[in-house]
């Protein structure tokens, strides 16, 4: 019987390490002592100045963010401060700088006006900072040492979108590989900052959102008004905090629960704010707590480890203690329970990328069989896939589309957030993707050209997948030019590679089509002169390319089976141009060269000419062809 492991919630244990880690201590000092400095200066009466100090610590650094003075809930309320700003009104106003968080799946993400306009009044000073924190080391762009951007109330917030533009900017530094430390933002109290656009934004970088730890107090108002505000959605991990203990929760919808059920169970009003000295009070406090409880004294019934963990979390943000009878904190818990099971079950199957990737190369080897089982069938996998015959022709439409779904998803995502210009996904990935591509995609293009209507497939819509497009123009500007297989080794290898251009049986098909125009217009007389040029040049340029592919070792033999498209191709054709039609692939055809292809007794083919060597089959007008002017069009 298969059993699944247990499943746990793991906040209040994650919140002990943060506790034990001296990172709140840390970060909070520096905000004390900014608070100082910026108090010491009471001639500041602007309703919510922000001011920054980089402070430089034995192997750390840290730049706090405050305001003078606090912002309480007092002033979200009066001034307006549940406003958001548009994306487009911040481009719209010149300021492009958060410009990253949009793409072709996320066009547009709104701010907390406050937080946002506090930030760019500050970004002219703020903006030389990072330098100060980078450094380059054996080709990598690292941080000099560890660094922790935190602040309190709106200076949390802006905190948070220095931290996102600084994530950025490090992401489009010139580097081999992305650096392995990235900052970390802790907030103290501070109100949300965005809407699900932002959130969409942050997340489609999978490393982004642990980079954000957010500490919210059970009596701190200010950081749970925004929540019942729908408009706006919580991001990172948040640290929630009472008398009893801390915990810590990741998910987005479990944050936005317990804000909200925090507020209607203690009764907070909106009030002036907590003292300055309430956080530091706290952080003090946890320090001091020792972690040791169990679930059993709590009086709640306790089915498994998962519902325990949900009975310490709420007991811990002071829910839970006295309670557990009130029947919104029942179903609260049960709410979480069947959150929390769902999420951690998703991450496990959904998520989890090795057994995606397995999935992937299980896929891939099925298609590597067939191939091979075709071979010893005497066809091509190409020729057997477009005339199904067998049952494994059939069955293998359904690891085609199991394969082309996961790299289309890969590809949208690697397109809508590029870490760097150039490096859209990771050479690992780049090398499967490409082997993807070389494998699936003439089994597109035979389903294509079932339909004997149906032509162009590079240049219709409804022919090549962007994803292959993008797959092949990422390997050739980063793989190919920095890894080239030399000649020697693509012969010796040649009968075990694909084919290298995974559109070839596309152009083959384009070849036939050409060639049955060619015959019927000799056949029947009459017809579109202009198409039979084109048709003829298109031969012409066919020709060119395959010798191409041929003194490159860049086809499979399977290209030469007896039944093969490419072979029928060339029947008709030679039936077309006759004997006495000269070439370099005429030569190499009528002599049975084809036969040896890849082995060693083939010599290189001669010097080419470089203007046909060079043209392609969308530039060719058709003009001056002279090769078809005395065929018989047999």
């Amino acid at each position: 019987m298969n059993h699944q492991p247990p499943i746990f919630n793991s906040g209040v244990e994650l919140a002990s390490s943060v506790v034990d880690s001296e990172l709140l201590y840390q970060s909070w000092s520096s905000i004390c002592n900014l608070y100082t400095e910026v108090n010491s200066h009471p001639h500041q009466q602007s309703p919510s100045p922000a001011t920054f100090k980089i402070f430089k610590q034995h192997n750390l650094t840290i730049i706090a963010f405050v305001t003078s003075p606090i912002y309480t809930p007092q002033h979200l309320q009066q001034q307006g401060g549940q406003d958001l700003m548009t994306s487009a009104t911040l481009k719209a106003q010149n300021f492009p700088h958060l410009d990253f968080l949009c793409s072709r799946g996320n066009p547009s993400f709104s701010i907390h006006s406050d937080a946002v306009s506090s930030f760019v009044r500050l970004f002219n000073d703020i903006k030389a900072s990072p330098v100060q924190f980078l450094v380059s080391r054996d080709d990598e762009i690292v941080l000099e040492s560890p660094l922790i951007v935190t602040g309190h109330a709106l200076g949390g917030s802006i905190a948070s979108l220095f931290t996102l533009w600084l994530l950025d900017g490090m992401s489009q530094l010139p580097s081999k590989k992305p650096s392995k430390k990235l900052p970390l933002c802790i907030t103290f109290g501070s109100p949300l900052i965005g809407d699900s656009g932002l959130h969409r934004g942050i997340s489609q970088r999978s490393t982004w959102k642990s980079s954000f730890l957010h500490v919210v107090s059970s009596h701190d108002f200010l950081p749970r008004l925004l929540m019942t505000a729908s408009n706006y959605k919580p991001f990172g991990t948040f640290m929630l905090c009472s008398e009893m203990d801390s915990t810590c929760v990741e998910d987005p919808d479990v944050a936005s629960m317990l804000f909200r059920k925090g507020i209607e169970l203690a009764h907070l009003g909106s009030g002036e704010g907590l003292p300055v000295e309430h956080y530091g009070l706290m952080v003090e406090h946890l320090k001091r707590r020792d972690l040791c409880k169990g679930s059993s004294d709590l009086g709640w019934p306790v089915a498994d480890s998962l519902q325990a963990g949900i009975i310490l979390l709420l007991d811990s943000i002071g829910i839970a203690r006295n309670q557990h009878q009130h029947p919104s904190v029942t179903d609260l818990a049960s709410q979480l329970y069947r959150k929390e099971r769902l999420s951690v079950l998703s991450k496990r199957n959904a998520m989890d990328p090795s057994r995606k990737l397995n999935d992937i190369k299980i896929k891939m080897a099925f298609l590597e069989w067939y191939k091979k089982d075709c071979k010893n069938k005497g066809v091509g996998y190409y020729d057997s896939y477009k005339n199904p015959r067998a049952t494994s022709d059939m069955d293998i439409a359904k690891h085609k589309k199991y394969l082309t779904n996961y790299w289309k998803e890969m590809v949208e995502e690697a397109e809508s957030h590029p870490q760097k210009e150039g490096a859209y996904v990771r050479m690992t990935w780049l090398y499967a993707g490409n082997t993807y591509r070389k494998m699936v995609e003439p089994l597109d293009i035979a389903e294509y050209y079932r339909k004997t209507e149906n032509r162009d497939y590079m240049k219709v819509k409804q022919g090549r997948s962007k994803h292959y497009i993008l797959l092949e123009k990422w390997w050739k500007e980063d793989c190919e030019s920095h890894h080239p297989m030399d000649l020697l080794s693509k012969k010796r290898n040649v009968d075990g590679n694909f084919t290298e251009d995974s559109c070839f049986w596309a152009h083959v098909e384009e070849a036939r089509f050409s060639c049955g125009l060619i015959k019927d217009f000799g056949r029947f007389g009459g017809g579109n002169e202009e198409e039979k040029r084109l048709s003829e040049g298109y031969l012409l340029w066919f020709e060119r390319y395959v010798m191409e592919q041929i003194g490159n070792y860049a086809l499979n033999p399977e290209v030469f089976v007896a039944e093969s498209s490419f072979m029928k191709w060339w029947a008709e054709f030679h039936g077309i141009v006759g004997s006495g039609h000269r070439s370099e692939l005429a030569e190499f055809m009528r002599k049975g060269t084809f036969h040896k292809y890849g082995s060693d007794t083939v010599t290189n083919t001669p010097q080419r000419d470089e203007l046909m060597f060079n043209m392609t089959p969308g530039n060719f007008d058709g003009k001056n062809v002279s090769m078809f002017g005395s065929c018989s069009h047999q």
